[in-house]
């Protein structure tokens, strides 16, 4: 799904990150795509007589151009994913992971033809039901902590280097940030963008279900009527509500 000239920079992410530990791997992984950023410290001089560490990896990342700097204080320094084309190298990574992890394999036809349907007929039913059977075979240990931000993760791996969308996380909107914001690209023949906001219900809040989709509907009309007119037009705006084991409600704002 990804352009081929720029594959060989998703292998060096791979390799890159390869020499840690699971749990320092998933946690540049998690801090890179959940908060676009990472604080870490930077390596000048390696010494390969030392365990290959969390701060060797950044750094390593940052003089590939996968990461850029921008601020340091005291020998902590912020980094961010300098562009859209790298980003979604790391979501191609992710969703890799989760290929081998999980021994599942996305349908990349599948995602094709639900982008398709969401472009020319402006609906969501068949990505949604993907994403379903993607939750449905991909490991949660701990379903009682799946939240939102789960949610958004498995949605962006799946949108991720398609050639139909520009695919924006957290998309600045006069009241608040906007999940998941699809703009079609000059390749695109169709006539519909895509505002998605996602919510996951716990078993406790199923009771409050009428509610939380009320006030979801409320959230996600402001996000729209904020946008200026030219981005509203061709804008369909959606409010997907899962519980439980990943059943929805799918709300056409």
């Amino acid at each position: 799904m990804i352009d081929i000239n720029v594959t060989s920079d998703f292998k060096k992410i791979a390799n890159i990150l390869r020499g840690l530990h699971k749990e320092e791997r998933d946690s540049i992984i998690d801090q890179v795509l959940s908060n676009e950023t990472i604080s870490e410290g930077l390596t000048i001089q390696y010494n390969f007589e030392k365990p290959f560490s969390k701060t060797d990896a950044v750094s390593l990342l940052f003089y590939n151009g996968l990461l850029t700097i921008v601020d340091s204080f005291s020998g902590l320094l912020t980094y961010v994913i300098p562009n859209y084309v790298i980003k979604q190298l790391y979501w191609e990574y992710f969703r890799s992971l989760k290929e081998t992890e999980d021994n599942f394999s996305f349908d990349i036809a599948e995602i094709g033809f639900s982008l398709k349907e969401m472009s020319i007929d402006g609906k969501i039913q068949r990505l949604v039901e993907y994403s379903q059977k993607v939750m449905n075979s991909i490991s949660f240990r701990d379903l009682q902590n799946f939240n939102e931000k789960h949610l958004k993760m498995i949605f962006m791996t799946l949108l991720a280097g398609n050639s139909a969308y520009f695919v924006s996380s957290e998309l600045e909107t006069g009241p608040g940030y906007a999940d998941i914001y699809l703009k079609r690209t000059k390749s695109n023949p169709g006539q519909f963008d895509h505002l998605i906001e996602l919510k996951y219900l716990k078993a406790a809040e199923l009771n409050s279900l009428e509610n939380i989709k009320t006030k979801g509907i409320k959230q996600v009309i402001d996000y729209r009527d904020s946008l200026p007119e030219e981005i509203r037009s061709g804008l369909k705006t959606w409010l997907l509500l899962f519980h439980g084991k990943f059943e929805v409600v799918i709300v056409d704002v």
